[in-house]
């Protein structure tokens, strides 16, 4: 095999190796979407909690105190508006019980299917006698002329059209075995009848089942307006629980530290809803500056052997001469496969890391907490921009030097349990982009 053979095949398998690194970290890029989806769920789950938690009744009383002790004087405000739509519903719904039409209801439904029943056989016989009618083009014509109306339009030319399209009418009635005519006023007479029959029976079998749609209609609305107040009630614990939510995480920093201090459990749920958003942050912030860019990266570069091969190939297959060297090989298959490998593995562990933590009373909900160093104890992550505006404006911080403000009486010590924090620290330290982890090619 030449150099240029040896290139062109080495240059094929660098667009392999590439193109197959890319869909590795593709596959890692979906795990972690799927991870901080599923996270983003549970920080859904743990407000409906906390909601929950906050509102545990939504009689004026509870709603009152929880006013005054938050600060938030919309709770009876906002319950009114649902308590309005229940009373509108159970007098809407006395309305339509006192209805005669719904009383009868069952009787006018009886009334109508059997209507239904008594028209069916008669229509289905008119139907059969109307269609050697309507498939005849010459009666649509006489239709359109206005030849069946009770008086006609006259005129000689009019007339004549008359008597010259009723006459082939005839004859092709005729010949569709129905009983022969006597002239044009039996035709008109004829159709009329079979016009009125048709007609009044479709009117009775469409006034039927209107009168069926209505009857439905009317006891879907009464099993509506039944459930309404306690979907109402629903409703109202569920509005009022998100909007104490809202407003309790919309608060400035020290007042959520003075509720929180004298509410363990509230402080757990603000510390959880905390974690969970970082969680979700930092899993969606990884996928940005770590993974797409490489992802994008190697498809440029396989993209890119490939045209080179796919250049060698066709000048060797024309019998020119491609210039190559051993050099040239060597550097064609000279990638860091070990340094990808090395690469996936810590975007999984810190991927596992994150998304498996869950000690979330050993954080804050503070700003000045760095959700980061706990969950991945300390490993590298500088390239993302919390960690690293958060490191420049706070040096040497670590959560065991953070005191949480609402752990009355801890000391740093029992608020961070540094369990293998060094070892799993270790691990990490191939994050860091200095030792070329995180370079894309």
């Amino acid at each position: 095999m030449s150099q240029a053979q040896q290139l062109a095949a080495a240059l094929s398998e660098r667009r392999d190796a590439l193109a197959q690194e890319a869909m590795a970290l593709q596959a890692e890029l979906v795990r972690h979407t799927a991870e901080a989806d599923r996270l983003e769920a549970q920080v859904e789950r743990n407000r409906r909690e906390l909601a929950g938690y906050l509102v545990p009744d939504i009689d004026d009383e509870t709603l009152g105190a929880l006013e005054r002790r938050f600060h938030y004087p919309s709770l009876l405000t906002n319950k009114a508006a649902f308590v309005a739509a229940i009373a509108a519903a159970e007098a809407e719904r006395a309305a339509l019980e006192a209805d005669q039409t719904f009383i009868d209801r069952e009787v006018l439904r009886v009334e109508a299917q059997q209507t239904l029943a008594d028209v069916g056989p008669s229509l289905a016989e008119v139907e059969a006698t109307k269609a050697p009618w309507d498939t005849c083009p010459r009666h649509a014509t006489l239709i359109a002329a206005g030849f069946y109306e009770s008086n006609p339009p006259g005129g000689f030319a009019r007339k004549f059209s008359f008597w010259r399209q009723g006459s082939f009418l005839m004859a092709e009635l005729e010949k569709k075995r129905v009983s022969r005519f006597s002239d044009l006023a039996d035709l008109r007479a004829r159709w009329q009848a079979i016009l009125a029959d048709y007609t009044a029976l479709t009117h009775a079998a469409h006034d039927a089942e209107e009168t069926l749609k209505q009857m439905d209609g009317l006891e879907a609305r009464h099993r509506h307006l039944l459930a309404e107040p306690a979907d109402q009630f629903k409703a109202c614990f569920e509005a009022l629980g998100r909007a104490l939510v809202d407003h309790l995480l919309a608060l400035p920093e020290d007042s959520l530290v003075e509720f929180a201090r004298s509410d363990p459990s509230l402080a757990s749920f603000l510390k959880k809803d905390a974690g969970l958003r970082k969680q979700v942050a930092y899993l969606r912030e990884i996928a940005q500056v770590r993974l797409q860019p490489s992802i994008r990266t190697l498809e440029a570069e396989a993209t890119k052997a490939d045209g080179k091969a796919s250049r060698i190939f066709s000048k060797l297959s024309r019998g020119r001469a491609v210039p190559a060297t051993t050099a040239d090989v060597q550097r064609a298959r000279s990638y860091p496969r070990d340094k990808w490998e090395k690469r996936r593995t810590s975007l999984g562990k810190t991927r596992e890391r994150l998304g498996g933590y869950h000690d979330y009373d050993r954080g804050s909900f503070l700003t000045t907490y760095l959700w980061w160093d706990v969950m991945t104890h300390g490993a590298h992550g500088d390239d993302l921009y919390e960690v690293r505006t958060f490191h420049e404006r706070n040096p040497g911080w670590t959560p065991a030097a953070f005191v949480d403000p609402t752990a009355v009486g801890l000391t740093a010590a029992e608020t961070y349990r540094d369990d293998a924090a060094s070892a799993f620290a270790d691990q990490l330290m191939a994050d860091d982009p200095a030792n070329g982890l995180f370079d894309a090619s």
